[in-house]
Order: C-alpha cells, then sequence, then structure tokens
C-alpha cells in the first residue's frame, strides 16, 4: 500500500504555532507526530498540581480537550486514558472504538457531544429518549435518518432542513413545518424539489440568495430582492444585465463575482475588502492588492487563500498564527519529503516491478497484441 504524503516539518514554521489550537486541528497531526518528544503527555495542567514546575519553554504541554476531539489523535489518547476528555471524547467521530469501550463514561442525561457523533447512532438508537434531538437532526448519515423516521414528532425540523440526507423525511412531514421554518428553507440549496411543488410558500427574499433557485426568480424579477440576488454565485448573469440593482456591498460576498467587482473597483471602500478577504472566488483579485487584504479574515474564512498566505508570512503577526493553526490546509505550508517518501515506497515499487515485469505476463501481452518482445520492451 502506497504511503501517506511525508513532509518536511520545520522548526522554522512550526515555532509559529499555537500549539492548543494544533491539538484540535485533524490535519495538523503530522506536525503533533513530529513534536512527540517535547509535549509532556504524561502531565495534565488541569489536574496535576505540580505541573508548574515544569519549565514551559522545553516542554509542550497537551490540551487534553483538544487531543480529546482530534479525530486523528486516538493513538495518543489510547495511551493516555486516563487524560481522556469524556465529553470532548463522545463528540470525536474517530474515537468509536474507544467509545465503545467506555460505554459507562457516557453522561446520559445530557449525552449532547454524543448526539452530535454521526459514528454513534449504534449506540444513541437504544436510547432515544436521552438524544438530545436538535443536534441528531442534524446529522449528515442516512443510521441517523432511520431512527429520525421512528420519532417524527422529536426531530427538529429547523435543522432537519438544513440535513441533505433527511430532505425525502421532511418532504413527508411538510405540515409539520412553521411559517418561519418555510422561510428558512426557501434558502436551502438542496430543497429546491420541495420549493418548486410550492411556489405559493416561496418568501421571496430569502429565495433571493438560493444558489440553486435562478431559474424560479428568473421569471420573477418584479419579486427578487436585490441584496440577496447580489450576493448568489448563481445569478451572475442577471446582475451583468441590472447593473443599476447591485448592492456593492453584498456583491463583494459572491465568490463568482470576480469580473463584476472589477468593474466597482473605484467604489470599494475598507469595509468591502474585509469581506472580499474571506471570498474563495476573489483569490486572482486578492493577490493584486495584498495590502488591502484583511488578513484574520483570509485565515479563518477563506479556504482557498493558502497560496496567498504562503507568500506572505512575514505579513503575519501572532494572531494570525493561532488562526493557520486551525486551517484544514495547515500542511501546505510545509514541503514534501520526497526522499523519505521514496524510501518508504521501495517495497512497494519492487513488489510492482515483479508484478509489471513478470516474464509470463509480458509473453501473453506480446502475444494479444502481436508485438516482438523486444518492441514491448521499449514501449517500458
Amino acid at each position: 500500500m502506497l504511503q501517506q504524503p511525508i513532509f518536511k516539518i520545520t522548526k522554522q514554521i512550526t515555532d509559529n504555532f499555537d500549539f492548543d489550537d494544533l491539538m484540535a486541528n485533524p490535519d495538523a497531526m503530522p506536525i503533533i507526530d513530529a513534536n512527540m518528544g517535547a509535549i509532556r503527555f504524561d502531565i495534565d495542567p488541569d489536574y496535576d498540581s505540580d505541573y508548574e514546575t515544569v519549565d514551559d519553554s522545553d516542554y509542550i504541554l497537551p490540551d487534553w480537550r483538544a487531543l480529546s476531539l482530534n479525530r486523528n489523535a486516538c493513538h495518543i489518547l489510547e495511551k493516555y486514558i486516563n487524560k481522556v476528555r469524556w465529553t470532548q471524547l463522545f463528540g470525536n467521530e474517530g474515537a468509536i472504538s474507544i467509545i465503545d469501550n467506555n460505554i459507562d463514561k457516557i453522561h446520559w442525561p445530557n449525552p449532547y457531544m454524543l448526539s452530535c457523533n454521526k459514528n454513534a447512532t449504534h449506540i444513541l438508537e437504544k436510547h432515544p429518549d436521552k438524544i438530545v434531538w436538535s443536534l441528531f437532526s442534524g446529522l449528515r448519515c442516512k443510521e441517523a435518518v432511520k431512527i429520525m423516521e421512528k420519532y417524527p414528532e422529536r426531530v427538529c425540523w429547523r435543522v432537519a432542513i438544513d440535513n441533505p440526507f433527511a430532505m425525502d423525511l421532511v418532504e413527508k412531514n411538510l405540515d409539520k413545518l412553521y411559517p418561519s421554518e418555510w422561510e428558512y428553507m426557501c434558502t436551502v440549496p438542496h430543497a429546491i424539489h420541495i420549493l418548486e411543488k410550492h411556489i405559493d410558500k416561496i418568501a421571496w427574499e430569502p429565495f433571493s440568495y438560493n444558489t440553486r433557485g435562478v431559474h424560479i426568480l428568473e421569471k420573477n424579477l418584479d419579486k427578487v430582492c436585490w441584496k440577496g440576488l447580489s450576493v448568489n454565485s448563481s445569478a451572475t448573469h442577471i446582475l451583468e444585465q441590472n447593473m443599476d440593482k447591485i448592492h456593492l456591498c453584498y456583491l463583494v460576498n459572491n465568490p463568482n463575482a470576480g469580473r463584476l467587482i472589477e468593474k466597482f473597483m473605484d467604489q470599494l471602500r475598507p469595509e468591502h475588502w474585509v469581506d472580499m478577504s474571506d471570498n474563495p472566488g476573489l483569490i486572482p483579485l486578492l493577490k493584486k492588492n495584498v495590502d488591502k487584504i484583511s488578513w484574520d479574515r483570509l485565515i479563518i474564512g477563506n479556504d482557498n487563500a493558502m497560496c496567498i498566505i504562503k507568500d506572505n508570512l512575514d505579513m503575519l503577526n501572532d494572531q494570525d498564527w493561532e488562526f493557520i493553526s486551525t486551517r484544514s490546509d495547515i500542511m501546505q505550508l510545509y514541503p514534501f519529503d520526497y526522499e523519505t517518501m521514496k524510501e518508504k515506497n521501495m517495497v512497494f515499487a519492487d513488489e510492482l516491478v515483479r508484478v509489471v515485469f513478470n516474464p509470463v505476463r509480458m509473453c501473453k501481452i506480446s502475444e494479444k497484441y502481436n508485438m516482438e518482445f523486444s518492441d514491448l520492451l521499449d514501449v517500458y
């Protein structure tokens, strides 16, 4: 089996991170693993009274609440099971084997974290009266929906509407929706098949934000809310034909409006650039205007911004580095360790060569395609 990518974990970058945030970030585990020797996992800062005697300039103290939530930290949690924070762990989708072995630690009067865990439905279905339904109704898995189907009177429909796995269930229970829930559904793209059948239920202001409702909005422009349409990523063709109706403070949040925004460059104010900084569709425009970027908004809210962040590390302050510690693409800051990856994959490479160049296989291919054996070797 091919090895996972291996990175060169450089001290120059790592020293800038907030390790408390890193420990909660499942995508940062290569950094945690590379610093295992510097982390005092034997110490619990919350409960060990003598932890203050540890010189934390030489060691990193673990944040056990953060680690207990980290789906990729189970190898650490299993080793230091007495340090686990069970409230947090019950919400950890990667720790279901640990949960199954510690059912007695569940706080049944209010298992709110367990109710958020889509991998714990086999436990929750045995205790439907204990489920926190306002959380459980949002679980995006078919197992959770099957349980909701048994107890429709307990489902939180406002949350279920937002759950693409539960839309069939929602459609079967439209009579249970309040007007406010119908209004919210108007904003939900995956509910468009229901709204198409109930045009009379559409609230046009929230519906103007619905990216899958443009075919209906085009036929009802007299009812459109132009603020909502200005931010609707599927409606730029309508906006281009109605430039006078655009609301610029909403347009800057539209990920597909880069070309339109460029026509308003002379009208952009600092607050517009703040909103533009976390717009994943405006990377080309932000690259040209780095001096106008709001770095905290870019780092926290823009999933496509690592290409800008990597080129401007010298512009970041301590708080910015804390925010970077939470990003799912954090490992892009480090280069691949190609030599180690090559070494780790040599076993696979040797096996592959033996299979590909097996004489019996080569002869069969030569006969099948009527090729000389020497010509076949030239192809390889």
